[in-house]
Parts: structure tokens; sequence; C-alpha cells
């Protein structure tokens, strides 16, 4: 069994990859080199550590990921992701978009749903969302650095760093 993770004293960063970690203008998995920058400057600043909120989660292995953000120069580590909620039905293995597509579902609950149980679940308090989607929940909100995916000035850059901090200096 998995020892109970507790991260109340951690600065957690739940990351997307598409639109925050790339663009709609490069291979999805080469990482813009201002974004890697970035994380990596709130690695040595913060000792931050990403929990993978992305639908990338959903299909690539755990070690697939490591793998891509070392061979990005990344210096942050993934050391969980968020569980994938189908409805009220935890999945707990990676899903085929065929298998996805054949599951009998009326909706996808969605990340808002799938961070905030994190949260509550291993008792996070400083943590940061960076993502190109707008969250419905107000608290989630707060949390949240919006990047874009089009466009111009898209993905994470130097001009997030500000806000990130005062996130987490707030939590």
């Amino acid at each position: 069994i998995k020892n109970m993770l507790n991260f109340n004293e951690e600065y957690i960063i739940f990351l997307d990859i598409d639109g925050v970690m790339n663009d709609s203008k490069r291979e999805p998995d080469n990482f813009l080199p201002e974004a890697v920058s970035v994380l990596n400057t709130l690695f040595n600043k913060y000792n931050a550590k990403v929990v993978l909120s992305s639908s990338w989660r959903e299909y690539f292995t755990f070690n697939d990921l490591k793998d891509l953000f070392e061979q990005n120069g990344l210096l942050i580590k993934i050391i969980d992701k968020t569980p994938i909620y189908i409805c009220d039905k935890k999945i707990n293995k990676a899903l085929t978009l065929e298998e996805i597509s054949n599951l009998d579902i009326q909706t996808d609950i969605g990340r808002d749903f799938e961070i905030m149980n994190y949260i509550k679940v291993h008792n996070i308090c400083h943590y940061v969302i960076l993502d190109d989607f707008d969250f419905n929940d107000e608290e989630l909100k707060k949390h949240l650095v919006q990047t874009q995916y089009w466009g111009d000035n898209t993905g994470l850059r130097w001009h997030h760093l500000e806000k990130i901090e005062e996130i987490f200096k707030s939590s």
C-alpha cells in the first residue's frame, strides 16, 4: 500500500502541459525554453514540486513523463499525478482513446474536482495551478495562473513568475 503523501509544508505546482509547457507552434514534447526556465527558477527558489494535472497523465507512464522532463532540461520533479475521475468513478490506470470513447459516461468531472480532491486528501497548503483552461471553482481560481495555447505570448512566461510567487506567499 502506498504511503499517504502529506505536502502541507511543500510548494506544489499542479501542471498542465499543453498551453503551459508548449504551444500550438511547436512539437508537443519540445517544451518552450522560457517555460522550462520559469519552472527551474521555482524549483531552485522554493524546492517546488510538480503534481501533473495534464491530460498527458492519461496517455504516458510516470517514467516516460519523468524522462520527458529531463530531456527538456527541467530540474523540477514530478512527484505524483492527480487521479482521473469520470463521473464519480476513480480510474486507476491509463486509458487509451478507444477505451475512453467506449465508456458509458454522461460527463467528465474535470480538473477542478480532481485537483480539489487531491489538495484535500494530501493536505496541501502552498500550491499554484498552471493551466491554459479556466476553472469554475472560486478557491481554485485564486491559485490559477492561466496561460495560452494559441496566439502570441503563449505558454508559461517570465511575466507569470510574479503572480506565481504571490500565490505561494499568500497560501
